[in-house]
Formats: C-alpha cells, structure tokens, sequence
C-alpha cells in the first residue's frame, strides 16, 4: 500500500499508521511515527525500523540509532497509540522525492513523494530562551 506523504494509513484491520512528529537538524532527520492498533494489541517486535530513500537515486538513508527508538519492545494496547522516532543521517533538502517504508510483521506501509515539503523548519526559539 503506497501513499502520499500526509495521508493517515489504514492497516489490515482497523489500525493506523501516521507520521506526526519531525525534527531537522544539519544532515539529519527525526520522523516520528504514531501507531494506533486496531482491535488487537500490537507487539514491539513485529515493528522493524522502517527504511527512508530519497532522492531520484533511491539512495538509502542510514538510521542514527542512538535517536531512534528502533528498538521498541513494548505493547500497544488495542485502540491507544505510541510514536515512536526514528533518525536519519540525511539533510532536510534532499527528501524531495523520498520514501518511507514501515515493517510490521509481514506488512509493509510506504509513503512517498515530496517529504521536505511536509517538514516545515522549526519554530523561532521563544524570547529568552537559550
């Protein structure tokens, strides 16, 4: 199932994927992706860490995974959601196009097109803050 960037997916079932958090930093990406499981609980380990390519190429991007939570070993409990981060060794500006692809057990959810775009940058920092 391939979807554009932005679009909430739809599992077997009735559980959800979406991506709903970002951080960009100098060669470096942060997705943070919520889970929602349907009517049955989700387990840790069937969620590998997902794959990011980008680029005309298809270039892969490396996992930094002293950020992510690649190793999630929890549950998700039936209709409660967990967002887990994953980090990549890859800047901002070359995420047009790109390609998320999540693992859970034998499924695979991918989202693809103009991911930068969906990045905006991050707030000013607030007065006074250091």
């Amino acid at each position: 199932m391939i979807q554009p960037f932005g679009t909430v997916i739809r599992g077997s079932g009735d559980g959800t994927i979406a991506l709903t958090e970002y951080a960009t930093a100098p060669n470096l990406t942060v997705l943070g992706i919520t889970f929602t499981p349907g009517d049955n609980a989700l387990e840790g380990y069937s969620i590998s860490t997902p794959t990011l390519t980008y680029g005309a190429r298809g270039y892969r991007a490396d996992v930094d995974y002293s950020q992510s939570d690649a190793f999630f070993s929890g549950v998700v409990a039936p209709h409660t959601s967990v967002t887990l981060d994953y980090a990549y060794e890859v800047d901002k500006s070359q995420l047009n196009p790109a390609t998320l692809t999540v693992h859970i057990g034998l499924e695979d959810f991918t989202w693809t097109g103009d991911l930068a775009g969906k990045l905006l940058p991050p707030p000013p920092p607030r007065f006074g803050s250091s």
